[in-house]
C-alpha cells in the first residue's frame, strides 16, 4: 500500500517537471512563461524557440506520462492503480509542484498515458490531430479535437470501461485548461502554429 502511494507521488513529481522551461533554459535565454502564449507546452516552445526545441519538449512531456504508466502496468496489474498513475502524471503537468501548482494544458502528457494503455486508440487520435492541424493549423483546435476523439476510439476498440471514464475526466480537465484559448478563438486571435 505504502509503496503504491510512493509510486503515485513519484509519478506526480515526474509529471510536475516543466520540460518546456527546462529545455528553453538549457538551450536559449528565453523565459518561455513570458513569451508567446506564456504556456510551458510544446506548441508555445515551437512558436517562440523553434521546431527542434518544440519537438524536444513534446517528447519529454509525453515521456513523463508514458514511462510511469507503463512501469505501473508491469509492477501492478490492478487497472485502477495503472490509471491513477497516469492521472497523477497528468495532474502534475496541469498543477506542477515546481510552478506553485500552475502548469500546462496536459495534452502531451495525457497522450503519453494513452500510448501506454491504449496504443491503437492513441494512434487514431493522433491521426485526428495531424489531419486537423493540416487543415486549420491551430494547435489548440487540433489538440482539443484529438482529445475529444479519444473516448470515442476507446469505445470503438472496446477498451475497458474504466479507460473510458478516465478519458472523459481527462478530456474535461484539458478543455478547462484551454479556457483562455477558447476566448482567443472567439475573438479570432488564436495564433497558428505555422
Amino acid at each position: 500500500m505504502y509503496k503504491d502511494l510512493i509510486f503515485l507521488f513519484v509519478s506526480y513529481l515526474l509529471g510536475s517537471i516543466p520540460f518546456g522551461i527546462v529545455v528553453t533554459k538549457i538551450f536559449t535565454d528565453i523565459e518561455i512563461t513570458k513569451e508567446g502564449s506564456h504556456n510551458i507546452g510544446a506548441s508555445n516552445v515551437k512558436r517562440v524557440a523553434g521546431t527542434k526545441l518544440g519537438l524536444l519538449t513534446l517528447f519529454f512531456d509525453m515521456l513523463k506520462g508514458f514511462v510511469p504508466t507503463l512501469i505501473a502496468s508491469y509492477i501492478n496489474s490492478d487497472i485502477y492503480f495503472i490509471l491513477l498513475t497516469g492521472f497523477f502524471a497528468f495532474i502534475g503537468h496541469l498543477y506542477s509542484l515546481f510552478l506553485k501548482f500552475k502548469g500546462g494544458k496536459g495534452v502531451a502528457t495525457a497522450a503519453g498515458v494513452y500510448l501506454a494503455i491504449a496504443p491503437l486508440p492513441f494512434l487514431f487520435s493522433l491521426a485526428v490531430y495531424i489531419l486537423t492541424m493540416a487543415i486549420v493549423k491551430i494547435a489548440s483546435v487540433s489538440s482539443l479535437l484529438a482529445t475529444l476523439s479519444i473516448p470515442l476510439f476507446l469505445y470503438l476498440f472496446k477498451m475497458p470501461y474504466e479507460y473510458l471514464v478516465f478519458s472523459i475526466v481527462v478530456t474535461i480537465l484539458i478543455f478547462y485548461a484551454h479556457k483562455d484559448n477558447f476566448k482567443r478563438l472567439i475573438k479570432g486571435k488564436e495564433p497558428t502554429i505555422i
